[in-house]
């Protein structure tokens, strides 16, 4: 009995040692599994970090020059590590630390992990968001997201037409079309084509387009363009005593319209060369109103020698485009007031009970100023669309947009009280006050004031010149007497 139970006992324990001995062997291998696995990782990131730190070493010094000298960093301290700290040598300029996203590699995240990953890649499903705020490539280099290289972009001097004015170019889609494109329809040169793109796509102001529009209509039907662009030089018409700005011929009169439209100070030195060049290239030109607003929009968006080539040629068909002596200018307030009396009762009758007058030399006196309304009181990003018709069509299109704004300062009209007690002058004189108030006031978009402009039916060049004719013969005898 007592053997049996010693030979018990001993195979009890036995077993509890070989247990005990098993259970030790584990723990062991596992405790060493563990050290392991944590100095790989542990090295992997301390090399990430390192990268890193280069890269975005290599980034700065691209932007700043900055003195740099040997410093030693240590890391944190990693527990159970036996490596010890790692050092490395970075610029005495204090740079906050890596991200954590920053530190760590793909090589160094769990099987799970990599596993996930590459299910992503395989079924097309998408990356997760440290994925997608930096990729590693190979050799440990860091691709940065294009969010933050984008942002350096707008460090840099944001690019205008010209150095005259402050406008900047943007770049917008595609729905706009291009200049290539805008080419092939001027040189298919069908009247009905160009006039339903520049009436209708209304480019915006900052378009890039608009770098080469209306040189390109300009050059149309116009084989002399470059040679006037060529035969002017800017440096032969420098101020160096005289009058500032400039006292030509053909911007004496007093109607003769002055904007300049913000230019800057060379764009105002640009503006006063070309008035120069052109009072002595020219000397028949003896009255242009319209001839310095036109000049200081195109210095918005063309060089000095463009803009002379571009305003030569409307010099060139001035009949088509401004009227070239007073006379006839007075005569396009008679033509006004005709086709409104034609196309715009309703306008009409409110005009003349506003003047509380009926007689015609009255009523076409109170439109006398109406080149102003558009090139004064429209809106910027209105009157260069407006522009785009007028370079193609001619003064035809500024007697549609007169029409339009005389229309909205109809519906918006509200008769002041007053009205009856003030002569026929003072109510002229407010009349043209009220009417720049409506048009710099207006609610309506660049899009449906041209469409209105174009929706009047009926309104021909013939008319238009048939009317002119007639008024001008009219004055000219009323001036005689």
């Amino acid at each position: 009995m007592s053997g049996d139970h010693s030979s018990s006992t001993m195979r009890s324990f036995y077993r509890s040692s070989l247990i005990v001995f098993h259970r030790s062997t584990w723990d062991n291998l596992y405790q060493s599994f563990v050290k392991r696995r944590k100095s790989i990782n542990t090295k992997k990131m301390t090399d990430a970090h390192t990268t890193a730190e280069e890269v975005r070493d290599k980034e700065q010094a691209s932007f700043f020059s900055l003195p740099t000298t040997s410093a030693m960093t240590s890391l944190p301290d990693v527990e159970d590590d036996g490596a010890g700290p790692s050092s490395i040598e970075l610029p005495t300029t204090p740079i906050t630390l890596t991200p954590l996203v920053l530190q760590r590699t793909e090589s160094s995240t769990s099987f799970l992990s990599r596993l996930s990953g590459r299910l992503r890649r395989s079924l097309h499903l998408p990356l997760n968001k440290r994925e997608q705020f930096v990729k590693f490539l190979r050799g440990d280099e860091v691709a940065v997201c294009e969010e933050v290289r984008q942002s350096l972009f707008h460090e840099s001097r944001e690019e205008t037409f010209t150095n005259y004015a402050r406008i900047i170019i943007v770049n917008y889609d595609e729905s706009y079309g291009s200049i290539k494109l805008i080419r092939q329809i001027l040189h298919r040169n069908r009247p009905d084509e160009i006039k339903k793109m520049l009436r209708k796509t209304n480019w915006p102001i900052g378009h890039r387009i608009r770098a080469n529009l209306w040189q390109e209509i300009c050059k149309l039907n116009n084989p002399d363009f470059n040679a006037h662009k060529v035969s002017y030089e800017s440096d032969g018409w420098e101020e160096n005593v005289g009058h500032f700005p400039p006292k030509a011929r053909f911007l004496q009169s007093s109607d003769t319209i002055h904007e300049c439209y913000e230019l800057n100070a060379d764009g105002l030195k640009a503006l006063h060369r070309l008035i120069r060049a052109l009072d002595a290239t020219i000397p028949t030109l003896n009255y242009a109103p319209l001839m310095q607003p036109i000049l200081a929009l195109c210095l918005h968006y063309m060089s000095e020698d463009d803009a002379y080539a571009c305003v030569f040629w409307i010099l060139k068909n001035h009949s088509n485009y401004m009227k070239c002596s007073a006379l006839a200018s007075k005569a396009t307030g008679y033509t006004l007031l005709a086709l409104i009396k034609v196309h715009k009762t309703a306008v009409y009758k409110t005009l003349k009970n506003w003047i509380g007058s009926s007689d015609e030399n009255i009523l076409a006196s109170a439109l006398q100023s109406w080149p102003k309304w558009i090139f004064c009181a429209l809106p910027f990003e209105h009157l260069i669309c407006v522009i785009d018709c007028y370079l193609y069509e001619g003064s035809k299109v500024l007697m549609r947009v007169a029409i339009i704004l005389l229309n909205i300062w109809h519906k918006n009209i509200k008769m002041p009280d007053d009205l009856t007690d003030k002569t026929c002058q003072e109510r002229i004189d407010l009349f043209a006050e009220r009417i720049v108030q409506s048009v710099k006031h207006q609610n309506i978009s660049v899009t449906v004031l041209l469409e209105a402009a174009i929706k009047i039916r009926n309104f021909s060049g013939t008319k238009i010149t048939r009317f002119q004719d007639k008024y001008e013969k009219m004055t000219e005898s009323y001036w005689c007497h």
